[in-house]
């Protein structure tokens, strides 16, 4: 399949002294280089994009010597799927895919926290009162806040040309939905922002951008919204990934 590659799925324990022993076997999988799989918060379960066929493929995971089993609960996509993400109380998984023209690229999936196994809810992720091909908004990443409360959705720039947009803050609805209100976009002094990590207090959020700068970000504690709330700090070039520490 066009823009994926086969890749291996795997998992090593840590030593004392930071060692890495290999648990288990590995697993062969299709998919994107990029893509980005999803730990369940019972750690039980991990959730992982495939492109070979177009599906969520489900593994278990045990704690005690870190090994990954496919549970057989492995649930189709609607297109080519690239990025997942579980909101914090495990209820939900939002899943985005690579489609090239369409902005339908964000679906729901309802999770059973005891089997792992994913039902998709019908139609888009967003509720149907929005529209993101009128807000010119193709979903990338998908990250939630640690209250479940507000979703923060990555406008990815796969139109030819363009520069994301930024990220868009939508409300999150008792059935897992996003919207139908939606605040932003926001980006940052550079432009074309990248990833976002959140701070667990729920305070601050911090993002890249392809300028090689990390902004500062407050965040609005009844609307999710984002306001820079410094000057951007130097990373290097192409920054890729940001982790806060609990």
């Amino acid at each position: 399949m066009t823009g994926s590659f086969p890749f291996v799925l795997g998992t090593a324990a840590v030593g004392a002294a930071g060692a890495l022993t290999a648990q288990g076997g590995a697993l062969s999988l299709t998919g994107f280089p990029s893509a980005s799989p999803a730990f369940h918060p019972g750690g039980r379960y991990l959730f992982v994009p495939s492109a070979d066929p177009n599906a969520l493929a489900v593994f278990s995971f045990d704690p005690a010597n870190g090994v990954l089993r496919a549970t057989g609960a492995n649930a189709a996509a609607p297109d080519r799927p690239r990025w997942a993400s579980v909101d914090p109380s495990g209820r939900f998984l939002y899943l985005t895919t690579a489609t090239p023209f369409s902005s339908n690229t964000l679906f729901l999936y309802q999770v059973n926290a005891a089997t792992g196994a994913l039902t998709r809810s019908a139609g888009s992720g967003f509720d149907p009162a929005f529209d993101p091909d009128a807000a010119n908004l193709r979903a990338g990443t998908v990250t939630v806040d640690l209250a479940g409360r507000f979703a923060y959705v990555w406008d990815t720039p796969g139109r030819t040309g363009a520069r994301s947009l930024g990220y868009s803050v939508f409300p999150i609805q008792a059935g897992g939905r996003l919207g139908p209100a939606r605040t932003g976009p926001f980006t940052t002094r550079g432009g074309d922002p990248g990833a976002i990590a959140l701070d667990p207090s729920g305070r601050f959020a911090f993002v890249l951008d392809a300028a090689g700068e990390v902004s500062s970000f407050t965040i609005d504690a009844a609307t999710g919204a984002l306001r820079l709330s410094s000057e951007p700090t130097a990373t290097g070039s192409y920054p890729q990934a940001i982790v806060v520490v609990p």
